[in-house]
């Protein structure tokens, strides 16, 4: 009787389903299955951390048409629109952080070098919190965008170079200067246009307005350039060209007049 028990025990053992022994059991993070977990290929648009889809990929991510013992699929979450692996490693106790456009990795097979990086590039990834710790410049989701120079020293707006394009357009006192249509002035496509960059030039610009708008209270100095200017012009000269001489230096006063009285800053 004893010996049947034994005999029977041991074949229900035999032929009972295997139980995933996966890691740390996934440290509650994950699934536990036979298959491994997939990543996608990264692009300057997909992160490689974003969920596969299509073929033999499950709606978790795991791979059917690949067998791996006791392997952990790790949860997900959403970012940026996009379904993406909310934690990493073979047990699934890391974290993952925002994914960004990187701003200097090598350029793959197509020249395209702002792939989709962890922290773009520009910090590290705390994995205890999924945040990242941004480089000394950096700042933002990601650390995708830069800083401006110390903060505009708090006499300015840090703006993105999208931003500084639109402004640049929709300002007609450089109609007075300009030799081209600002109206046609856009920079919203690039990939760092959402980003800072050009953060002292920002100030310089500011600077440049604050100038010309305190030129603007002084008329007398716009005009005694020009005239300075032209007058040693005309005495290089020789007496057939005065009249052109004095036409051009009209016409200098005339755009100075003109850009002084329109300049306005947005």
């Amino acid at each position: 009787m004893k010996l049947q028990a034994l005999v029977a025990l041991a074949a229900a053992a035999l032929f009972a389903p295997a139980a995933a022994e996966c890691p740390n059991q996934c440290s509650g993070h994950g699934r536990c299955t036979v298959h491994p977990m997939s990543f996608s290929t990264a692009s300057n648009t997909v992160p490689s951390i974003t969920v596969p889809s299509g073929g033999t990929y499950s709606v978790y991510g795991y791979d059917t048409a690949t067998y791996k013992k006791d392997s952990c699929t790790c949860f997900t979450r959403n970012e940026d629109g996009a379904t993406v692996y909310a934690y990493k490693g073979a047990d699934c106790s890391q974290r993952t952080c925002p994914h960004g456009k990187s701003w200097a990795t090598a350029p793959n097979a197509n020249n395209v070098h702002d792939i989709m990086t962890e922290c773009s590039g520009r910090g590290l990834c705390d994995t205890s919190t999924g945040t990242c710790n941004c480089f000394p410049g950096y700042t933002g989701k990601g650390c995708r965008r830069a800083v401006c120079q110390n903060d505009c020293s708090g006499h300015g707006k840090c703006k993105s170079l999208k931003e500084l394009a639109k402004l640049a357009s929709e300002n007609d006192a450089w109609d007075a200067i300009a030799e081209f249509d600002q109206t046609t002035i856009t920079y919203s496509s690039a990939w760092d246009a959402e980003n800072p960059m050009a953060a002292t030039a920002i100030l310089a610009l500011r600077a440049l307005t604050a100038a010309c708008r305190s030129a603007r209270h002084r008329p007398t100095q716009w005009a005694d350039r020009a005239q300075k200017r032209d007058a040693s012009a005309q005495a290089g000269a020789s007496a057939t060209t005065t009249p052109a001489g004095a036409n051009a230096s009209q016409g200098t006063l005339a755009r100075h007049a003109k850009f002084s009285a329109n300049l306005t800053f947005k």
